[in-house]
């Protein structure tokens, strides 16, 4: 995709998976940085400096993973603002849940999410996940994403 320095940007509040996102990124050795934030809000304060709005951040993230459902903004509203601001627009961004209700998966697409994934339960897993980001960083797979066990495609469209 990139030559820039890869930036994984993953808004979880649940400290549990975001440890092991966190495990998963060092055993796979990701050819990148991974940035946790608490919750949707803080993904948008990090955004905003990134962009250059806060003075802070210069890294610029190469992926967005979000959790659905958390405090202060979910991942359907950081979507949302991802979407509605340059220079993130076009950042790939993924949805990485426990949800896999029909309603968040129909309301992330809409709004514009490139993947939809329902969240690992084990390090063996997180690290299947971490491999496949990789590959749709460096390659801009996104079959790599659809093939993984948890993800959920797109709903057909109704005619």
């Amino acid at each position: 995709m990139s030559s820039e320095p890869i930036l994984v940007l993953y808004a979880e509040d649940s400290g549990d998976d975001a440890f092991l996102m966190q495990r998963a990124f060092n055993k796979v050795k990701f050819p990148g940085t991974l940035k946790l934030v608490p919750h949707g809000q803080a993904a948008i304060e990090f955004l905003r400096d990134a962009a250059g709005e806060g003075g802070g951040e210069t890294v610029r993230p190469t992926l967005a993973l979000l959790d659905v459902k958390m405090p202060l903004a979910g991942g359907i509203e950081t979507l949302e603002w991802i979407r509605a601001h340059e220079p993130w627009k076009t950042m790939p961004a993924v949805m990485l849940t426990s949800s896999s209700q029909e309603i968040d998966v129909e309301m992330a697409y809409q709004r514009g999410a490139d993947s939809y994934l329902v969240k690992p339960s084990n390090l063996d897993d997180f690290r299947e996940l971490v491999a496949a980001l990789a590959k749709f960083c460096l390659e801009g797979r996104k079959d790599v994403l659809l093939s993984l066990p948890g993800a959920i495609p797109p709903p057909k469209r109704k005619r």
